[in-house]
Formats: C-alpha cells, structure tokens, sequence
C-alpha cells in the first residue's frame, strides 16, 4: 500500500525516526514491507541510524534466503528513489489502510461459498478475536461488517461470480486485474518470448497459493519446464507442496487423505505433455478427487498433437479454449492460460500487440472473458500491460510493470502516462 511506501520514504530519506514509536507492526500488511521495517528498527539499534546503506547492509546481514535479500533491497532503492509526500497524519493513514484490509479479509470468508453460513461466521469470530488484541474498535468492526456481507450475499446483491473470485494480496497484482480480483472465468495471458509471461503467472500463483489449492500444467517438451523456467519461484514457494507426475491410484488415495486431515497441497505441479483430451480428463479428475480452486497453464499452443500449420493450431486452439470455458462455468474456479503470439510479430524492437496477433486468436476472442497481453522493449525491465478484453468486469486499460529480472518480482505498477 501506498501509505507503508510512505512510511520507509519518511523514515530511511527523511530520517523521521520517531514515527515508528507512533505504529503498531501489525498495521504493516504487506510481508515484504515488514521485513524492510524491521531491518530498518534494526539498523537504529545498532548504529543510531537508518540511511539507506545501513538498512541494506543489515538486510545482506541478516539469515534471509538470498533471493528475498535481493527483492527486498530492490524494492527498498525503488521506494526511496522515488519523492514521496508525506504528512504528520501517516500513522492514522497506516491504521486506516490496515482497517480496510482485514474488510477484504471479512469478504473473503464470507464470500467462500463451498462453506457453511456457520462455518464462515466462526472464522469471522476467530478473526474478531485476534483484532482484540489490537483494537476493542476494530474487533466490533469486522463483527458488523460481516453481518452487513451476509445479508447481502441472502438479498442477492452480491453474484456468484464475486463470490468465488479469489482475492489477489500483493498491491501491484491488484493494480493489475480489474477489482484486484482473480475471476472463475477463462484468463489469457500473451506476449512475444522472453517478455516476462512466466514471470507474471508466477507472481500471480505465488499470491493465490498462499490459501488457494491449485494445478499448473507445464506443457513445454523443450527442457524450459518448471525446473528451469520457475527457478526463482520455487525459492520462493516454502509453504507451497510441490509435486510433480502423474495421477496414479495410489495418488489418489493419499490426495484423499491430505485433504481429509486439512493438508491439503497448494500448487500441484505436472510437467508432461498431454493432448487435449488427456488434459481434460486429467484435470476432471482432479477435481472431482481433491481441492482444485485455480488452474495454470503453460502455454496454450503446447498441447501434444496440435500441429505446426496455421489451421491445425487454430482447430486445435478452439477445442481448447471451449474446453476451459466449460470447466470455468462447471465448477466455478479461474483457468490462468499462457498464449504463444504469431511468429512474424516476434521481431525485435518495440512491437504493440493485440488480441489478433495470438496465435488462434478467433478462438481466444470468442471463449476467454479476460485478455491481456505483454510488450514493450526487449532489453528493458518495464513492460507494458494492456487488457486487450475484459468482458463483463468494466473497461479494457493499459499498466506499466517494472520486474526485478534475477527474481522476477513485480516490483512496481504505473499508470500509462499518456503523450
């Protein structure tokens, strides 16, 4: 959030020290953040400052996987690099924004229809309970807000759709797709090799998994599957349960079994190539015998047997897409899909894609509810995000995203500034 970038402005450029005795740790949402706070209280213990290599070379110091130095520290230079207004009223804006949070977190327990109206009410309290700790108000708040949600979700106000979309927690993600929401509907991600497809559905699965079960297919046959091309998210996945091969009989029954004592596995990984078919029935399956609330797909044109001629792809593509469209509204849950684009707009330079230049775009048109495509200068960190369709959740829009290349963090989100 805006006001906790504020916050390390003001304390690591502006030396305002004194506002960390004005703020409660627990405000700060965003992980990320709190390790640069903390690095930075730390910082003050030990040398009486926080000046920006201080703050850095205690983040190098400290017992942090590598990877997540390297992320901190590039979004701590990101921060600080950019001028920042802040006022007085900082603290009271943290508390504020902190309030608001755990409202999405309200919504979000109440809107995971697969639960009781009970069950979704006990986790509301358990929720009020840990607020008490904090604030007696804000523990009364998240009380009267979920009685207000369920009223609404019993009058019909709030729709399904809404309901079963999954919350994105990472501020630049959310920048990203409309309502920073995942929705249950056919998702196309596309964009010219090398400019960052799988950077962006890593970040994406890296956040929905935190409490969200979910399957990524990687299709490739080409060596560039999840061991390569997902290195830096695998350093990042520790709570996620990676696995990998097919579904056997016995496969099941310990599925069962997970999700019977509540260990359930948040990213199941299967690096085989399928036909379109296999993938179905694979994918049904799974379903139908364990937790499934997202699926990924890396890429689309890569299913085996699709063909190299225009016309194959296109046939091929359609099977596909119509596939996924049905999946989506059968069981309610986002199919997150890589898109190769047409060769001849793989040239160097700067190339501005549209939904036509997918490769079996007819199809991607008719049965995706949600388009995005990424270009912009090959040897940048910058890409633009254009959602070239977003049928039924408000207009099309444009985003610039800054990654942090060794990791693939997306760092930062801009507004297009128009010429």
């Amino acid at each position: 959030m805006l006001s906790q970038k504020r916050l390390i402005y003001a304390l690591v450029k502006d030396g305002v020290y004194d506002l960390l005795g004005q703020i409660d740790i627990a405000w700060i949402t965003d992980p990320n953040v709190q390790k640069i706070i903390g690095a930075i209280a730390e910082s003050l213990s030990v040398n009486g400052s926080a000046k920006l290599p201080e703050v850095i070379n205690t983040i190098e110091a400290s017992q942090l996987p590598k990877v997540h130095k390297d992320i901190h520290i590039a979004q701590l230079k990101a921060i600080v690099s950019t001028p920042t207004v802040w006022t007085p009223e900082l603290p009271q804006q943290l508390l504020a924004d902190y309030r608001d949070f755990h409202k999405d977190e309200v919504v979000k327990i109440l809107a995971d229809d697969l639960s009781t109206v009970e069950q979704r009410l006990k986790k509301v309290e358990d929720l009020r309970t840990a607020l008490i700790g904090v604030s007696e108000k804000d523990a009364d708040n998240v009380h009267d807000l979920a009685e207000a949600h369920l009223n609404k979700i019993e009058s019909g106000e709030l729709t399904v759709m809404t309901q079963r979309s999954i919350r994105l927690k990472d501020v630049n993600l959310q920048l990203m797709f409309s309502q920073g929401r995942i929705f249950p509907v056919p998702i196309i991600i596309a964009g010219r090799e090398g400019f960052s497809k799988t950077q962006v559905l890593t970040n994406i699965i890296l956040d929905i998994s935190t409490d969200k079960s979910g399957l990524l297919y990687s299709l490739e046959d080409t060596g560039e599957t999840f061991s390569t091309k997902f290195m830096a998210a695998k350093s990042q996945m520790d709570y996620a349960r990676v696995m990998m091969g097919e579904l056997a009989g016995d496969e099941i029954k310990q599925l069962r079994a997970d999700n019977e004592s509540g260990q359930s596995k948040n990213v199941t990984v299967l690096e085989k190539m399928f036909t379109i078919d296999e993938w179905e029935r694979d994918l049904r399956k799974r379903i139908l015998t364990s937790k499934v609330e997202w699926v990924a797909i890396d890429f689309l044109q890569s299913f085996r047997g699709m063909g190299r001629g225009m016309s194959d792809i296109a046939v091929s593509t359609s099977r596909a897409t119509k596939i996924m469209r049905q999946i989506t509204k059968e069981y309610l849950i986002p199919i997150i899909c890589l898109s190769q684009v047409n060769s001849n707009d793989e040239e160097d330079g700067e190339v501005k894609l549209h939904i036509g230049n997918l490769k079996g775009s007819g199809s991607i048109k008719e049965d995706a509810r949600q388009v995005f495509v990424l270009h912009g200068m090959r040897d940048s960190d910058t890409r633009r995000w254009s959602c070239v369709k977003n049928s039924g959740f408000g207009r099309t829009y444009e985003k610039d995203i800054r990654l942090h290349m060794p990791a693939g963090k997306i760092m930062n989100v801009y507004e297009v500034v128009k010429e």
